[in-house]
């Protein structure tokens, strides 16, 4: 009865979650432990943080247009039955600073910079650069976890704000045609 239990699907499917958010837990209290000791790499994290900003700017930019132009043009075509096309530019701007510009920014940054770390990290395992990083005696969390990490935390408002101000010039350009 309990071979049966233990290998359930849900029993497993639980099991590996638990398993995962215990691995994310332990890795965040790493970061936190680590974050104000010495020594700190700043190039490592300027380094980051233009490949954060700058390598997601095109998709952002891309996103971020869009977005206002589709978002201007749909609310103008229904809120013009309604004689409410007077409120199309506060609307959206009001819908692009609170929810779209923050998500889809987030989104894309996650997608682009989340497999980029993944693939980087991951062919560092591949050829133990890792291992070599712990045997010169230097934590692989300082070295390579915490510049991403604040890189992150640093690029992502400025691009929020980039990608507030391009959706708005967006909604814009289908304002006036």
């Amino acid at each position: 009865m309990n071979e049966l239990l233990i290998n359930s699907p849900l029993f497993l499917f639980f099991y590996d979650t638990l398993k995962f958010l215990g691995g994310v837990g332990v890795l965040s209290y790493q970061i936190v432990r680590d974050l104000f000791k010495g020594p700190f790499y700043g190039k490592l994290l300027i380094d980051q943080v233009f490949q954060v900003g700058n390598r997601s700017l095109p998709l952002i930019v891309v996103t971020a247009i869009s977005t206002g132009m589709v978002m201007s043009l749909q609310f103008g075509l229904g809120l013009e039955k309604f004689g409410g096309k007077l409120y199309v530019p506060k609307l959206v701007s009001i819908t692009v600073l609170r929810e779209m510009g923050p998500v889809f920014t987030s989104l894309m940054v996650a997608a682009r910079v989340g497999a980029g770390f993944a693939s980087e990290i991951g062919s560092m395992v591949v050829t133990q650069q890792i291992d070599a990083i712990r045997a010169l005696g230097t934590s692989p969390i300082k070295k390579i976890v915490i510049p991403r990490v604040l890189a992150t935390l640093i690029a992502l408002p400025i691009l929020v704000g980039l990608a507030n101000i391009i959706s708005n010039f967006g909604a814009l350009i289908v304002g006036y045609s």
